[in-house]
C-alpha cells in the first residue's frame, strides 16, 4: 500500500488544530486510499450494501465506522482522523521540531500587525481630535451668531 513510515499516531491536539471540522458518511483517506463508510445515515439504494460487500472482501481498505468519519485537510490531501496510515505525521513532527522557530515567526508577524494597529490608532486619534475641535469651533460660531 506504500504507507509512510510512522513514529507515533497524530496527537489529538494536532488533529484539532488542523482539522477542518468536517466529517462525512463516506470519506477516503487520500494519504493511503482507505475508504471509510458510516454504518448509519442515508445512503442511496443498495449503496451501503456495496460498501459492506467491499469491506468483506478487502477489510483493510474498506472500513465500516459508526456514524461519520472526521477529516482534516493537510498539504491538499484529506486525512481521515485515526486512519492507521498516519499519513500527515511528518507534518506534526516538523511543526513540533520547529516550534521555537515557528513561535518566533508568529511573534514577529504579530509585532508587525500590532505596530500597524498602533500607528492606525494614532492616526484615528488625530482625526478624532481635529473633528472635535472643528465641532467645537462650529458650536462656538453658532453661539455667537445665535
Amino acid at each position: 500500500m506504500g504507507e509512510p513510515e510512522k513514529t507515533k499516531p497524530l496527537s489529538k491536539e494536532f488533529a484539532r488544530a488542523f482539522g477542518d471540522g468536517c466529517s462525512g458518511l463516506v470519506e477516503t483517506c487520500e494519504w493511503c486510499g482507505r475508504l471509510y463508510f458510516g454504518t448509519g445515515g442515508d445512503y442511496e439504494k443498495d449503496e451501503r450494501e456495496k460498501y459492506e460487500a467491499k469491506a468483506e472482501k478487502d477489510p483493510d481498505n474498506f472500513i465500516a465506522v459508526d456514524d461519520f468519519s472526521s477529516t482534516l485537510m493537510l498539504a491538499g490531501k484529506t486525512y481521515v482522523v485515526d486512519c492507521p496510515c498516519n499519513g500527515p505525521w511528518r507534518y506534526e513532527e516538523w511543526v513540533w521540531g520547529q516550534r521555537f522557530r515557528i513561535l518566533k515567526y508568529i511573534q514577529a508577524r504579530s509585532r508587525i500587525i500590532l505596530d500597524d494597529a498602533v500607528d492606525l490608532k494614532k492616526l484615528l486619534d488625530e482625526v478624532i481630535e481635529k473633528h472635535d475641535k472643528a465641532e467645537a469651533t462650529v458650536a462656538a460660531q453658532e453661539d455667537r451668531d445665535g
